[in-house]
């Protein structure tokens, strides 16, 4: 919105007055639009931040499960592989 002017006309020329009170007003209140502006989006990129933080933690978790299985799976195939030698070799 446009600040409220005055036109003073003299000697068939227009010159505009700026009502300055108005216009310091609404300068002040796009600085507090812009900062709402800003802590908004702040607070929506600290959202992300902490779904993602979450997201990592839990597939670490699902990792750690997997190399758990994968590891006890080839400690029991490696026991079964020593127990089949020993017996050939007997």
């Amino acid at each position: 919105m446009l600040p409220s002017t005055t036109t003073t006309t003299t000697d068939d020329a227009k010159f505009s007055c700026v009502n300055l009170r108005n216009f310091r007003r609404r300068a002040s209140n796009i600085k507090v639009e812009r900062t709402y502006f800003l802590l908004i989006h702040l607070f929506l990129y600290i959202i992300i931040f902490i779904i993602i933080c979450i997201q990592y933690g839990q597939l670490n978790n699902k990792q750690e499960k997997i190399l758990s299985v994968l590891n006890s799976n080839h400690n029991l195939t490696f026991h079964q592989q020593f127990q089949s030698r020993l017996l050939n070799h007997n």
